[in-house]
Order: structure tokens, then C-alpha cells, then sequence
């Protein structure tokens, strides 16, 4: 069932990974939330948003953290779905 779950999951972060350089960007996952096609468009205020990249990771070369990897992006998924991060509408 897990590698189901972490499967789907690759698929979920691929698609959302539009470039194909193996990282989400805010910006990547802010069209995903906006252009989700059949999927109400998921509007977040900037405390969402940084409560949300506080599980970004930051690349080598920056201190801020900015992008999302495959780890810190189950993780946030993970959090949401148990409840410990609220992205509502």
C-alpha cells in the first residue's frame, strides 16, 4: 500500500514539476493550485503560503527556502492530509 501512496505521489510531483528539473517551485505550485483542471482553483493568503514553504527545501546555493523535493513535498502532503496544515479555499 505505501509504494502505492509513494507512487501516486511521484506522479503528483512530476506533473506539478513542470520544468523537469526534479524541484517544485512556489511558482509551479501555485499555477498547479490554480490551474487544476475539474478542481475549484485553491486560493492561499501569504501566511498560508508561509506556513507552506516552511517544508520547502532551500537549493545549495540559497539560504532561503524556496523550492520543493520529492522528500519535502511528502511530507507536506503527508502533514496536509493528517489535518497539520490547512490549504482550504
Amino acid at each position: 500500500m505505501a509504494d502505492a501512496v509513494d507512487d501516486n505521489l511521484k506522479v503528483l510531483f512530476n506533473a506539478v514539476d513542470v520544468n523537469g528539473d526534479g524541484a517544485i517551485s512556489k511558482q509551479e505550485l501555485e499555477s498547479a493550485f490554480k490551474n487544476t483542471e475539474g478542481c475549484k482553483a485553491i486560493e492561499m493568503s501569504e501566511d498560508q503560503w508561509k506556513s507552506l514553504m516552511k517544508y520547502a527545501d532551500s537549493p545549495k546555493d540559497e539560504a532561503e527556502k524556496t523550492e520543493f523535493t520529492i522528500n519535502a513535498f511528502k511530507k507536506l502532503v503527508t502533514d496536509v492530509r493528517a489535518g497539520k496544515l490547512s490549504v482550504s479555499t
